[in-house]
């Protein structure tokens, strides 16, 4: 069921609202990812105090309306992830995680992709 407008505007909204409480924001992409997979992800980086949120494309770029150049999104196939990282002290401890999950799929030859945009 197609999301209203003003459930959108509300997305919109949060997606700001968790960029500006975040230390750092990370846009990923992910094709064919389990959801067991995807669970145990983001258990692993609320660990390190960050949280990993599956958006929507176009409500995102509209979110944004042009404040990222460099964000293309429009020829990812794959669907979109924020990964916001709230920890001060160590802002690189999200993105070992996600790292760790790469190098897991590259060695086991899995089907899923998650790569960074």
């Amino acid at each position: 069921m197609p999301l209203l407008r003003s459930q959108k505007k509300d997305l919109a909204k949060q997606y700001i609202d968790n960029f500006n409480k975040s230390v750092n924001v990370i846009v990923l992409t992910f094709d064919k990812l389990p959801v067991n997979e995807l669970n145990q992800i983001r258990m692993d980086i609320a660990d390190t105090q960050g949280v990993l949120q599956v958006v929507k494309k176009r409500i995102l770029l509209k979110a944004l309306d042009g404040s990222f150049e460099g964000l293309t999104l429009d020829e990812a196939n794959a669907t979109v992830m924020l990964l916001y990282v709230h920890n001060e002290e160590d802002e690189h401890a999200p993105l070992k995680v996600i790292q760790k999950y790469i190098k897991k799929r590259t060695k086991a030859k899995v089907d899923y992709t998650i790569d960074y945009v």
